[in-house]
């Protein structure tokens, strides 16, 4: 197994039964309310270090990112995921794909950062933050299909690299670890006149629906390519990479 098993997380190499935890068996609504608090306030936090950090690159530096840096501000969601926060719908979805969370902190995930990113957009377009707004836009002429498959591609390497390769990275070479982090920022420029890009399903949701100009942008393409799109991504890449680890562990 290439000495992955010393660093993967356990539930990858552990049987089918120990990927959902003891735990996800009683869901209760205390439970739920305190999770969605923290997703809440969590995706509150990094999209507005996110859309600040945007806005002051742009205004200082003259250098705009991709809007879609706004929602994956890379070395930020890095940090968040290693102290167990994840602003990110995907990321969410590969976590209950692997039991980590069921399907009730999913659902409350989403509610939360689709809040989260419509509250934020609003503040932030009353404020000096207004200039850093802006929703993924889709090329011109780029189907749709297209479009969706490219972002569940950008999504599917986000969640393989949180999940999978930054871990095995740490354990061994620590400084590739630092520097491959830019892998996300080279998904954010690769995708920039591409389809935005979004790789944050509910966020893009949630600033969506209080977009006061959305560009090209329509509720019907942000479904389907920005919603759609990163979810089938995140869950396929975790399926595939769950079934060979069960694969491994089996044959052990």
């Amino acid at each position: 197994t290439w000495g992955l098993k010393q660093v993967w997380p356990k539930a990858v190499f552990a049987p089918v039964s120990s990927y959902v935890p003891a735990s996800s068996a009683i869901v209760t609504m205390d439970n739920l309310l305190r999770h969605g608090s923290r997703e809440l306030v969590t995706t509150c936090a990094f999209l507005g270090i996110g859309l600040a950090t945007r806005a002051g690159v742009g205004m200082w530096l003259k250098i705009w990112l991709p809007a879609g840096f706004i929602f994956t501000f890379p070395p930020l969601l890095s940090a968040m995921a290693e102290h167990g926060h994840f602003p990110n719908l995907a990321l969410r979805l590969g976590q209950c794909v692997l039991g980590k969370i069921g399907a009730a902190e999913l659902l409350v995930s989403c509610a939360a950062q689709v809040l989260a990113g419509a509250c934020i957009g609003e503040l932030a377009q009353m404020t000096v933050l207004r200039v850093a707004v802006e929703l993924p836009q889709l090329r011109e002429g780029l189907p749709w299909i297209v479009a969706m498959l490219f972002e569940a591609c950008l999504s599917a390497y986000m969640v393989a690299f949180l999940f999978y390769i930054k871990p095995w990275l740490v354990a061994h070479h620590p400084r590739s670890a630092r520097t491959a982090i830019a892998s996300l920022l080279g998904c954010n420029m690769l995708g920039k006149r591409i389809t935005g890009p979004g790789m944050s399903p509910a966020c893009v949701l949630g600033l969506y629906l209080v977009m006061i100009d959305p560009g090209r942008s329509t509720l019907a393409s942000i479904l389907v390519v920005h919603f759609l799109g990163p979810l089938l991504g995140a869950a396929a890449v975790t399926i595939v990479l769950r079934s060979r680890s069960k694969a491994t562990a089996k044959n052990e």
